[in-house]
Formats: structure tokens, C-alpha cells, sequence
């Protein structure tokens, strides 16, 4: 490409030429790939040994840009659930206000359970880390997404509760001012801090990252 803008700078190769030798097999390429995409997505999705609760049929493994998640092998089955932490399978839960089951959604905002019978029911559920909010203590710390695809922790008692983090949260009290939770910084190498006072805490339980 670096020797091709040096033709086009020196008249010998016209811009148009240049661009339509790269985009032309480039465009044939994505629409080969559009084609077989329902091949290809059969390919990389993995086979488990968990039983779709609706239909009987195995569930396998998928993966979005949200993550990975478990979805029924079933074409017919829109069956899903959350991808299982520790290799713990969380029981099926019932829609509070229609009595149908809860099943795992995306939306542009992340992940969240939706009543099967949507759109007659709306009812949603927040997918919670299972950390208390420190602020308010009632609600939990739930995973969110920005406008602009950021990920950041905020109080599932919104709006009565406005507390945000940008950092992820880990359910434990910082050694230094006693702050209920510490927070994992984004950076390549782990480490981890207190929100409040902002001690660096270098020595936290793998299981807790």
C-alpha cells in the first residue's frame, strides 16, 4: 500500500486505479463470507453437555461482542441462557409479572433478561455483579454500556440511586479506609485501588479478579 500511494504521489498510478485494486477483491471477499456465514458461525460454536430446559436438545457455546453465552443447539428453540461462572448453571427464572420465563437479551446497552412472551410482556431484569452498591446499599452493581460502547458498573436502583463506577468492581473491603469494595483497573497489568481513597492494593485472591 506504502508503494502505491508513492505512484499515485508521483502521477505514475491514478488514485481511483489504486483504490479499486484494493476494495474490488476486498468487497468479493466479505460477500463470499456473507454467504457462508451461517456455515461458518455452525463451525465455531462448541458443543457442551447442558440440556436446553425448553426443548431437550444440547446447548452449545456462542459468542457476541458482549461475550460468550449459551444458546439452545435447536434452530427452532430461541432458548438462552447466561454463560454458567465457576461452572454453575443458574436455575431458570420466572417472569414476576406474567409467569413466563425469563431468557438471556442483548441490547445496545449489554446483556439483560427479557420475558419469553416480549412483546406482550416487557418486563427486564438487570444482570447484577452481586456486589452491594455502597452508596445506597440496597440496590447491586449492574454492568452497563455507554453511548459510545463504554463498560461501566452503576446501582440497579437507578434513578433513586445514581452511583457509577468505570472500573470493575471486586467484592472486597480495602485493607487501608475500610471502603466495602476495591476496583481492577483497566490497564494491561492487573492491579487494583480503593475508589475512595485511592490506596493501591497489590495482593487480591485470584478468585476474585
Amino acid at each position: 500500500m506504502e508503494e502505491d500511494l508513492d505512484e499515485i504521489a508521483s502521477g505514475r498510478k491514478g488514485y481511483f486505479e489504486v483504490v479499486d485494486s484494493f476494495f474490488k477483491p476486498f468487497d468479493k471477499h466479505l460477500r463470499e463470507l456473507e454467504e457462508k456465514k451461517d456455515e461458518i458461525r455452525e463451525l465455531i460454536q462448541e458443543e457442551t453437555d447442558i440440556v436446553c430446559d425448553r426443548c431437550g436438545s444440547k446447548m452449545v457455546v456462542k459468542v457476541d461482542r458482549d461475550g460468550k453465552y449459551l444458546a439452545c443447539s435447536n434452530l427452532s428453540c430461541k432458548n438462552t441462557l447466561a454463560f454458567p461462572q465457576n461452572g454453575v448453571i443458574e436455575e431458570t427464572r420466572i417472569c414476576p409479572q406474567c409467569g413466563g420465563r425469563l431468557i438471556l437479551r442483548r441490547g445496545k446497552f449489554g446483556k439483560f433478561y427479557g420475558c419469553e412472551n416480549y412483546p406482550s410482556c416487557r418486563y427486564t431484569e438487570s444482570i447484577t455483579t452481586g456486589i452491594k452498591c455502597p452508596e445506597c446499599g440496597i440496590g447491586e452493581l449492574v454492568e452497563r454500556k455507554s453511548k459510545r460502547k463504554r463498560i461501566f458498573y452503576a446501582c440497579s436502583n437507578y434513578p433513586n440511586c445514581d452511583f457509577i463506577l468505570w472500573d470493575k468492581p471486586v467484592n472486597k473491603p480495602c485493607p487501608e479506609c475500610g471502603y466495602p469494595l476495591i476496583v481492577k483497573s483497566r490497564r494491561k497489568t492487573a492491579s487494583y485501588k480503593c475508589p475512595r481513597c485511592n490506596a493501591q492494593i497489590t495482593e487480591v485472591s485470584e478468585s476474585l479478579n
